[in-house]
Order: C-alpha cells, then sequence, then structure tokens
C-alpha cells in the first residue's frame, strides 16, 4: 500500500504572553489545561520535560472531562468552536487548540 502525503502549511496567531513564552522554552504549542500545568510545574522548579510530562497528563485529563460533556470528539471540536475564550469559564480548561490553514486569517502572533 502506498501512502501519499501532502505538506499543508498551518498557522497560530495569537497574542497570548503564556503561550508564546512557554513556545520559547519548549517549542511546543500546548491546549490550556496543558499550558497551565506546563507553568505550574515550571514554576515549582520543574524541567522542560517533567513539566511536558505534566502538561500531557493535564490535557489528557481535560480532554476526557469534554468527552464525559460532550459525548464524542466531533461534538466537542464544534463546542470549542462555539464557545472559544469562554469555554474555560462554563466547561473547564480546555485540550483542544485552534489553528488555521489561511494566512489571511493568521492574527500576527509569532507562531507560525
Amino acid at each position: 500500500m502506498t501512502h501519499y502525503f501532502t505538506l499543508v502549511h498551518i498557522y497560530r496567531g495569537t497574542q497570548c504572553g503564556a503561550e508564546l513564552a512557554i513556545h520559547g522554552d519548549s517549542g511546543y504549542v500546548l491546549s490550556d489545561a496543558a499550558r497551565q500545568a506546563y507553568a505550574e510545574s515550571r514554576l515549582a522548579g520543574g524541567q522542560v520535560d517533567g513539566a511536558l510530562q505534566a502538561a500531557k497528563v493535564a490535557s489528557e485529563a481535560a480532554h476526557g472531562a469534554a468527552l464525559d460533556i460532550w459525548g464524542t470528539e466531533s461534538e466537542y471540536a464544534q463546542a470549542h468552536a462555539a464557545f472559544g475564550t469562554e469555554y474555560t469559564a462554563a466547561f473547564g480548561a480546555r485540550s483542544l487548540l485552534s489553528f488555521t490553514r489561511a494566512f489571511r486569517n493568521y492574527r500576527g502572533g509569532v507562531l507560525g
């Protein structure tokens, strides 16, 4: 079986200082849930690898909680898009991120 892959450029425009700092520190773009756990771990003196592990655990827990609420990843993704940044206040930290393939929608953050 032959698999063909196409390179697709995606863009993440953000002005969130914590997101930009964590990307600079770790090289990763993290969800809200992961970002919070990463920051807490680093503030407590943890190294990057340990903070990334804490971020993974937190994001997986947030994702499981969201699936308990929404039932499917498709429904969760729709809720993530519909509620945007207000999602966290209503349902808890998000485990998803939004990217765009359209450069015209990229809002100028440094994560390109």
